[in-house]
């Protein structure tokens, strides 16, 4: 029993340290092929009662026997009600458009799923040999855009990916030039940094500074 006196004796150090102490009033051993001799001098030591088999450990019954149904049941109907109260979760938005009424205001994103569902219920697709169905569908969303002159320059375009990010919102006029920023009432400076003569503006940085000449 020396081993079990180690023991012992680390958790009670465990306490000095921690403050946690394991509540032996509510403890009990259990015990699987070991001598009956050998159980009273660990209950004497340990001050415990002996516990059967099975009994549940946070919930879940443990034995060393196959468990029955009936043992199973009040897990099975915890998960049952888990998984229950998750279905309004899981549903998908279309689903969810089916069963329920969307407020008035839902956002963005809602409202362009409701628009694609009406108007893919409006048409109906036909599979053929060399188009997926799904390719038909997310070209028919798409529309029909004129493609823009300067495509080829992201596509093949061994730049780096922000280099390319950069470039594909100078094209659209999104960078956050100063005269953008100046033009939703933010404070900054809108002379150029660089060359401290002209506005800051993509045109500017890009093609008319003297720096970037």
């Amino acid at each position: 029993m020396e081993y079990l006196s180690r023991n012992l004796a680390n958790l009670k150090m465990f306490t000095q340290v921690s403050g946690l102490q394991a509540n032996l009033n509510k403890s009990e051993a259990y015990f699987e092929g070991v001598p009956t001799e050998d159980r009273q001098q660990i209950l004497q030591l340990l001050g415990l009662s002996t516990g059967e088999l099975p009994f549940k450990y946070l919930g879940v019954p443990l034995s060393t026997k196959k468990l029955s149904v009936l043992q199973w049941q009040p897990l099975l109907d915890k998960m049952t009600v888990k998984i229950t109260s998750w279905t309004a979760k899981t549903l998908s938005y279309a689903r969810r458009m089916n069963t329920l009424a969307i407020p008035q205001q839902a956002c963005w994103m809602v409202r362009k799923v409701i628009e694609a569902k009406e108007i893919l219920e409006a048409r109906h697709f036909v599979q053929l040999h060399n188009r997926s169905l799904i390719r038909q569908i997310y070209l028919h969303l798409l529309g029909d855009y004129n493609r823009v002159e300067w495509k080829s320059l992201m596509f093949n375009n061994a730049a780096r990916p922000k280099a390319k990010f950069i470039m594909w919102l100078m094209m659209y006029g999104r960078l956050m030039t100063c005269n953008r920023l100046s033009s939703w009432k933010i404070i900054v400076d809108t002379q150029c940094v660089m060359c401290r003569k002209q506005v800051e503006t993509r045109d500017h940085l890009f093609v008319q500074c003297e720096y970037t000449k």
